[in-house]
Parts: C-alpha cells; sequence; structure tokens
C-alpha cells in the first residue's frame, strides 16, 4: 500500500481536548489559541496524563483491540485487519472486543456478523465507550476501561475509522502500549504529527517485538510535544501557536519498521 499523508482539521473531541489542555495550562478563554488555524498537533490535557499514569503500566496482555468495527462500511473494510490478525495471532493473555453493541438500533447486525474468534474475544460479555454515538459536549470523558486495557498491553491494534486517522495511536503511545498500524497513514493527521518521529509497527514489519526502549520514548516525545505539561509559562503560548523548529525529524517511513 502507498503511503499517504492526511491533511485533517481537529475532531470535535479534540477541539474539546484543545481547550482543556489549554485552560489546565493556565490560559484564560480568551488567550487559548484557535483549534481550527492550521496546521495544529493534537494536544492532551494533564489531567488525562494524571490519570492514565495512576493506572500503572504493568503488562499482563500481550495484544488487545477494543472499538467499534461495523458501525459503518468505511470504518468496517479500515478494519477487516484486525480481524485477520487476531485469528493469526492473539493468545488467551490477548484482548478483544467490538463496542457495536452498545447502539441498540445496531446490535441485531453485530449478532449477524461477529463470529467469537477465540476465548480473548469479549464482544458479547461486555460493552463498550463509543464517543461518537455520545453527544458531542461528552466526547472528552475519560474512558478507564479503555485506557486500563492498553495501559496492560504491549501492543494495541491502532486502525483507521471512518477517517485514515484514529487518535487510538496516541492513546495507545499515552498509555505506553507499542501501536501497530496498517500504513503510515494511520500514525497522523498531518505532516507535522508524522514529523514527530514515534516509533510504531506496520502489519507488514516481518518482526513484532516489545521493545520497552520504544515505549519509554515514545511516552516522553508524547508528553514533549502533545501535551502543555513540560513547557514553561513563557513558552507554552508560542509553542501552542505553532510547530516547534527543534522537533526530531525520522526517515519518511515513520521511524516505525526495525
Amino acid at each position: 500500500m502507498t503511503d499517504i499523508q492526511n491533511n485533517i482539521r481537529l475532531s470535535p473531541r479534540l477541539v474539546m481536548l484543545w481547550n482543556q489542555s489549554h485552560l489546565e495550562a493556565g490560559f484564560g478563554l480568551d488567550a487559548i489559541p484557535d483549534p481550527y488555524a492550521e496546521p495544529r498537533i493534537a494536544l492532551y490535557p494533564a489531567s488525562f496524563i494524571e490519570r492514565v499514569e495512576q493506572l500503572g503500566f504493568a503488562k499482563t496482555r500481550d495484544f488487545n483491540f477494543r472499538g467499534a468495527l461495523y458501525i459503518d462500511e468505511v470504518t468496517q473494510r479500515n478494519r477487516q485487519w484486525v480481524l485477520d490478525f487476531a485469528k493469526a495471532h492473539f493468545t488467551e493473555s490477548s484482548f478483544f472486543q467490538v463496542t457495536d453493541r452498545n447502539a441498540r438500533r445496531r446490535n441485531w447486525l453485530l449478532q449477524r456478523r461477529h463470529k467469537i474468534l477465540g476465548p480473548y474475544d469479549r464482544t458479547f460479555k461486555q460493552s463498550g465507550f463509543v464517543p461518537k454515538e455520545r453527544p458531542v459536549k461528552e466526547r472528552d470523558f475519560f474512558d478507564d476501561d479503555y485506557f486500563r486495557l492498553m495501559c496492560s498491553s504491549k501492543f494495541t491494534l491502532c486502525p483507521a475509522g471512518d477517517a485514515p486517522w484514529s487518535m487510538r495511536f496516541y492513546e495507545a503511545i499515552m498509555s505506553k502500549s507499542l501501536p501497530i498500524v496498517e500504513c503510515r497513514q494511520h500514525t497522523g493527521r498531518n505532516a507535522l504529527e508524522y514529523d514527530i518521529g514515534y516509533r510504531y509497527y506496520r502489519l507488514d514489519d516481518p518482526r513484532i517485538e516489545y521493545r520497552a526502549d520504544w515505549v519509554e520514548e515514545n511516552f516522553r516525545t508524547f508528553l514533549r510535544f502533545q501535551t502543555l505539561t513540560e513547557k514553561s509559562p513563557e513558552n507554552r503560548r508560542a509553542e501552542s501557536e505553532a510547530w516547534p523548529d527543534h522537533a526530531p525529524r525520522r526517515a519518511a517511513s515513520g521511524g516505525g519498521s526495525v
């Protein structure tokens, strides 16, 4: 698959997190930079980081995926590889769950289309939070179960959804879990986010192994570029207005392969 570069604006949920990040960093409402000015790097508030760290990062699972799959045709097409990967690689230490059943009007479709993949598949045993099924004002909800799962997993499958990118990629990094993606296009919304230089695995990588050094490097990089927690007050405004010119640059492949 040829890598294509995205050019996607902040979603309503990311706008909420952008505003929350600045408010928690001491910005007044009138001083928050315009989230729709382009390009922007997605930000997460300090309170999210604190809650994730409180969950701990002890790895008791290998792989995980928890999310919508049959919610629409585009999402189903973009996430078909997740089913195939789970069948080939998931173990009793893995976790898999399709969360579509949260929507009653689609529950019959899930029952018809989804077949339990193995002992790791909890689709019909648990429900899940689906942000796009909630009112916009509720989409910045911190889903403890979702983050706890990633915090306890070495690897997180991060497919595209109804757009050629998913917040799951950054949330996995925040949770110290290594992302696995189908292609580089699924690792960011724009050129600035690609240039952050995260470590990850692509679906076609010949070998996937847990790298604690990658995990820690990703987490430090995330704090530096996707939060305002490590910026001094005098630099917060300048660095939220524009892409920092000291960002690490990696190879066009995204720096994910070994």
